[in-house]
């Protein structure tokens, strides 16, 4: 009885086995189609704190430059409805707008990547690209 239960065992070990896993932890960020995949905006803020990240590597910031990039307690995980998708969208671009990329028309934007629209979405990409 209780021989396959791992926290049992480590328990009489004098430890407390815990564990956490959040919906980001299972999220698959591949992206196959960018109208498609990209429409959530949590690859897209993804890609944002990665790079972002690894620009303040870079540039030898303070350590704790990367840790402000931290975008997944923002996020709203999973996204199945339009609003969620355009806050998660919206967190992103400010982010990035925060990072120093030059303004654009966040609602717009927001709304294209949302929808789906190719011209816009490939847009706040070479925005996120050109600024790191």
């Amino acid at each position: 009885a209780g021989g396959g239960d791992l926290a049992r065992h480590v328990a009489q070990l004098g430890h407390t086995l815990t564990a956490s896993q959040s919906a980001l932890d299972e999220f698959n960020f591949g992206v196959e189609n960018l109208a498609v995949d990209m429409r959530d905006g949590i690859r897209l803020s993804a890609l944002i704190r990665r790079l972002g990240a690894a620009a303040c590597v870079r540039s030898g910031g303070p350590p704790g430059a990367a840790a402000s990039l931290d975008l997944e307690k923002e996020l709203r995980v999973p996204a199945p409805s339009r609003l969620q998708k355009l806050h998660n969208v919206k967190v992103a671009l400010s982010t990035l707008v925060a990072a120093g990329a030059p303004p654009a028309p966040m609602e717009l934007e927001a709304r294209g990547v949302v929808d789906g629209d190719c011209t816009v979405t490939l847009n706040v990409l070479w925005r996120v690209v050109a600024h790191f």
